[in-house]
């Protein structure tokens, strides 16, 4: 069977999308990478590099010439202007093409995408894709003998396509030669060689990001499709449950337990959470993550202990079974807001907030200059509780917290233990890591204090748990090692409940909040190993004043609970 096309338009263009449009990479990464190598090694890599994109160009082409002449053209178009597109902003911005710019892309407001679209571009994409796009679609419309090009059948297409995918796994073998040639030099490289390659040229960085970014959303849906609701199986009576309560979650970042002054740390890093607590506002409890990373972390820690099928913490992944907390907060009638110092996007879409900021927003806002650290999320606070109206609400605070590199997580006036490591490159002391990190806890404290006068007259619960803790010693600064290997300090997380001196007055709250503070003295005493964040769940709508006859609060698990 005839396809009526030939071998030249689709070898023409595989080479001016994976050659031409990558010169300017191709030539970066030969000053950059091959730069300490033996000039054989320079020569080979570099030459490898370069056919790469094009062999993988022409195999997309030959894969859709399978499918006949229409699919080639339409491949072939979008190939083209698609790569044209990313090659202006390679160039002009040194972007790197991978999931997170094409999940933006796909999802992020349009009416802000369009500032960066210009005259300038429409000139790049005329000059770059307009000549080669008429000539691709001349050459292919037109019957190939006629044209007095040779006639391809379906077979001869099936074995050209045969041809570039031995070549490509020919050339990926000789990639893993000059990468151990290349690793040999440096000492040993901390990526992957083929996979920075991969997000490095065209078209291979946008196909594997559009192909990540549709392999999440499926997972996403099949597993939020099959989450159920915890008003399903239990019921929630929101009857003794005050109508202008304010319920702020606040998630922490890398913060342990064991640094923080009100929960036993030899340095004061906490001097405002320890007034708090003096007053009998605040009830400190030393906790157990449920996770040791933030993507991890989130998708437990707001989910009841039932609806949790634990993995074992090494190689599988706990199975969640139900939705969070929040979805049972919306059905008490509470509006949810979300403001974010972090960018688990899939994570703040989970929490299904009515309105929310991400930190590019909210630094917008804040203005040029402005560091954007977790002080900014007070304002957002104070602004949602003047203009999103009365009622029950529900505030999500994401911060930055204690994440590494600690010294840029506060103010040059938050650094009251000295000296720091303040430099992301260089070796840092144990003592300087700990130095940076205690501080960046009093600054959390601050942020928090911030808050509590923000909410003093308000109706208002503030619950502050980290997602995880954090292992420091000598040049090391890190986290999610697998939970069954994990040392402990990647599981110590604080675990705060906070009351406004109204909700602490309230005769429906109170005496839960009392409760709480007295638990928490009492577990400080002892080892303080019995809460966790599988307490969240319960302690949140059992402090808030919900009921649930059927055991939708479970037993033991609601810090206020009597």
């Amino acid at each position: 069977m005839q396809l009526t096309i030939s071998d030249k338009p689709v070898w023409a263009l595989a080479l001016f999308i994976g050659g031409l449009l990558n010169l300017a990479v191709w030539t970066d990464r030969l000053a950059s990478v091959y730069a300490s190598a033996s000039w054989r090694t320079a020569w080979l890599g570099g030459a490898l590099e370069l056919l790469l994109p094009v062999a993988v160009t022409a195999a997309l082409l030959w894969l859709a010439a399978l499918l006949g002449r229409r699919a080639l053209q339409i491949t072939g178009m979008l190939a083209l202007v698609i790569s044209v597109l990313c090659a202006y902003f390679m160039v002009r911005f040194d972007v790197v093409i991978g999931y997170g710019v094409v999940k933006a892309v796909l999802t992020t407001d349009h009416a802000m995408s369009g500032e960066v679209v210009g005259g300038f571009l429409a000139v790049w994409v005329l000059l770059l894709a307009g000549v080669p796009a008429w000539w691709f679609l001349r050459m292919t419309r037109q019957r190939s003998a006629s044209a007095g090009l040779p006639t391809l059948s379906r077979p001869a297409a099936l074995l050209r396509l045969v041809v570039a995918l031995l070549v490509l796994v020919a050339l990926l073998a000789g990639l893993r030669q000059v990468a151990r040639q290349l690793e040999g030099a440096a000492g040993g490289m901390h990526a992957s060689f083929t996979g920075v390659m991969a997000h490095s040229y065209l078209p291979m960085n946008w196909l594997a990001g559009v192909a990540m970014v549709v392999g999440t959303e499926v997972t996403a849906w099949r597993s939020e499709a099959s989450l159920v609701h915890p008003a399903i199986r239990h019921r929630y009576l929101d009857t003794d449950l005050p109508q202008d309560l304010q319920v702020v979650v606040v998630i922490g970042e890398s913060a342990r337990w064991d640094h923080f002054g009100v929960l036993g740390h030899d340095r004061p890093t906490t001097p405002r959470l320890q007034a708090e607590q003096d007053q009998g506002h605040l009830a400190a409890f030393r906790a157990t993550a449920c996770d040791t990373s933030t993507k991890l972390s989130l998708a437990c820690m707001f989910v009841r202990a039932g609806g949790v099928m634990p993995g074992d913490g090494l190689h599988q992944r706990d199975e969640i079974l139900e939705q969070p907390v929040f979805a049972v907060l919306r059905t008490l009638g509470f509006s949810i807001d979300l403001f974010a110092m972090q960018g688990e996007a899939g994570y703040y879409q989970r929490v299904r907030p009515d309105f929310y900021k991400l930190r590019e927003v909210i630094a917008a806002e804040a203005g040029a200059g402005v560091p954007d650290l977790d002080g900014l999320l007070v304002p957002q606070v104070a602004r949602a509780l003047e203009q999103r109206g009365a009622g029950r609400r529900a505030i999500v605070l994401h911060t930055k917290g204690s994440h590494y590199l600690y010294s840029r997580r506060y103010p040059a006036e938050q650094a009251r233990w000295q000296p720091v490591c303040d430099m992301e490159h260089r070796f840092c002391s144990r003592d300087e890591l700990l130095n940076a990190y205690d501080n960046s806890i009093l600054y959390t404290d601050r942020v928090l204090g911030e808050l509590f006068d923000t909410l003093r007259t308000k109706r208002a619960l503030v619950l502050f748990t980290s997602d995880h803790g954090e292992s420091i010693g000598e040049n090391s600064h890190f986290h999610a090692t697998p939970r069954a290997i994990a040392p402990p300090e990647q599981l110590r997380v604080p675990l705060l409940l906070w009351a406004s001196p109204v909700a602490a007055a309230d005769p429906v709250l109170g005496p839960g909040v009392r409760r709480a503070v007295a638990r928490a003295q009492v577990l400080r005493e002892g080892s303080g190993a019995d809460v966790t964040h599988h307490h969240l769940f319960s302690t949140l709508l059992g402090c808030a004043g919900v009921r649930s006859p059927d055991g939708g609060l479970e037993a033991g698990r609601d810090l206020c609970a009597p």
